[in-house]
């Protein structure tokens, strides 16, 4: 017995532990909700971010109201209005993420190795914070445009045109907020108006303007074109088309996906 038990010992434990590991590992999917429910609760019970939602609600509707005052008599400069209006409401967007979203990672503060020793992996953080993230701000986003498009009366081309270009500036700047505050954590830093003014916030802020920038650039093509035909001048050139959205595509992968691969990078590495 003695000879068995000193032979057997290291296969009889590893089975236990690889018993143990799957156990633990069938509780994963599990933690998708659980860390969900997690971000509601810290968000409910600060009485800050309850305050700063009531402090935009009425920012919206200050800008809806400055929307509607404005001395547009021709509909074709309403259209274009509409349309300029992605990057107004970006900037909104963008401010938000800068005060919601960016900061998330880091005000895990000193809980985050609580979630690293959680058997589940840095993406999957980082997806749970955009997927909560991603709901107030599309909220905001489609409030303002078909609001925007409503009062403006914009043409149907213009309106969908500039709703989706919105919505899509909407995650993507959600994303970026993700990645690039996975890029420059701050767990010992509480105070959350330090890691908004942190250089992780200064290129975050940054990178926003300049991705929305470059979508009513990229978009501004099909929109001449647009125009071109409601002044009786019909110049659809469908090689223009597919170049624009190609462009768009391309700009909406790149700005997402490089900061998110970046702050995964930089969260798997920190210690």
């Amino acid at each position: 017995m003695a000879l068995a038990g000193a032979t057997y010992f290291i296969g009889y434990s590893g089975a236990q532990e690889g018993t143990l590991r799957r156990r633990v590992h069938a509780f994963a999917p599990l933690l998708g909700p659980a860390l969900l429910w997690k971000e509601w609760v810290i968000f409910r019970r600060d009485v800050k971010h309850w305050s700063q939602m009531m402090l935009i609600v009425g920012l919206v509707f200050v800008y809806l109201f400055s929307i509607q005052r404005l001395p547009l008599d021709s509909a074709d400069l309403r259209s274009l209005v509409s349309f300029l209006n992605v990057g107004t409401a970006g900037f909104v967007i963008a401010a938000l993420g800068l005060r919601f979203t960016f900061p998330s990672v880091s005000l895990e503060g000193r809980s985050w190795w609580v979630l690293r020793s959680a058997p589940l992996d840095v993406g999957r953080v980082m997806r749970q914070k955009f997927a909560f993230s991603a709901v107030p701000m599309l909220t905001v986003a489609l409030v303002l445009g078909m609001m925007t498009n409503h009062i403006l009366g914009a043409d149907r081309f213009t309106a969908w045109l500039s709703l989706g270009a919105l919505l899509t500036v909407a995650l993507g700047v959600c994303a970026m907020g993700v990645g690039f505050g996975s890029l420059f954590p701050r767990f010992s830093v509480e105070n959350i108006h330090q890691i908004e003014s942190s250089l992780g916030g200064f290129v975050y802020m940054a990178s926003s303007l300049f991705y929305i920038g470059l979508t009513l650039a990229i978009l501004a093509a099909p929109m001449q074109m647009h125009f071109s035909e409601r002044f009786g001048r019909p110049v659809w050139d469908w090689r223009v088309l597919a170049f624009s959205a190609a462009s768009w595509l391309a700009l909406n992968l790149f700005a997402c996906v490089t900061p998110w691969i970046l702050g995964r990078r930089a969260l798997e590495n920190h210690e």
